[in-house]
């Protein structure tokens, strides 16, 4: 997303003095794993006549709670059970967006894996990131952001690897630009990303997109874990950096 929409501006605005002038506020939020727990509302009864239930007097009532209990308490622990590795992945990912929401380019930039500046110089990046989040003629808001897959981490070479798949939810505000850019950047956007992926709001001047991301975490002790841009258009300058067996799965 962040190389694509840059090639757009750079294509379009080559030469603009307005670039540095605006400072966009993305927004951001997350989904977070809830706990799901089961509550049982015993209604009391108004009778003329009170009794007390007893347990053997009542044997299936007893095993249809005993039951219920044994089941909401497993599901609840399956519920919350997390591997640890699985999420300081996801920790990782959500800083790196994190770090763009709040403008913070040089941090986003060194929660990338410092090999990937063999194929791609940091300057680049930066330049390609700030081109992204911090122009005035397509503002992008993070609306959205639901992790698909986590890839068992990989031990190769002393490193471990995980190929991670997840979607942004993005509002692109075109409204300052020219009606015949914004038809050049929805086709573009169409193109990338299937119509389905991609509506206009006429009324709003904004395009909502839904955008597949992938990148790789990489490791030496599965704890601290940096990012790999691993869209299709990073493929040919990755092999220098990733694992072939890693390419592969690309």
């Amino acid at each position: 997303m962040t190389n694509f929409i840059s090639k757009v501006i750079m294509k379009n605005l080559t030469g603009s003095n307005y670039l540095n002038k605006f400072k966009q506020t993305l927004g951001l939020f997350f989904h977070k794993n809830k706990t799901l727990k089961f509550c049982i509302y015993l209604k009391p009864v108004t009778q003329k006549r009170t009794f007390r239930l007893r347990s053997k007097n009542h044997p299936m009532k007893t095993r249809l709670i005993t039951l219920l209990f044994i089941f909401t308490a497993y599901f609840s622990f399956a519920q919350t059970k997390t591997n640890p590795e699985d999420q300081a992945i996801r920790k990782s990912i959500v800083y790196f967006v994190n770090t763009i929401k709040y403008e913070k380019i040089d941090q986003s930039v060194n929660s990338l894996y410092p090999k990937f500046f063999t194929a791609v110089s940091k300057e680049q990046i930066t330049q390609l990131l700030n081109m992204t989040y911090n122009n005035p003629f397509i503002k992008i808001d993070v609306q959205d952001m639901k992790f698909g897959s986590v890839g068992k981490p990989e031990l190769i070479s002393g490193e471990y690897f995980s190929i991670a798949n997840y979607y942004l939810t993005m509002k692109g505000d075109v409204s300052s630009m020219s009606e015949d850019l914004k038809k050049k950047i929805g086709e573009m956007m169409n193109s990338k990303y299937g119509k389905a992926g991609v509506k206009y709001n006429a009324n709003e001047q904004s395009y909502i997109i839904t955008a597949p991301m992938k990148v790789v975490a990489v490791s030496k002790d599965k704890k601290t874990w940096k990012l790999v841009f691993a869209d299709k258009e990073y493929k040919s300058q990755l092999v220098k950096v990733l694992p072939k067996k890693v390419l592969d799965k690309l």
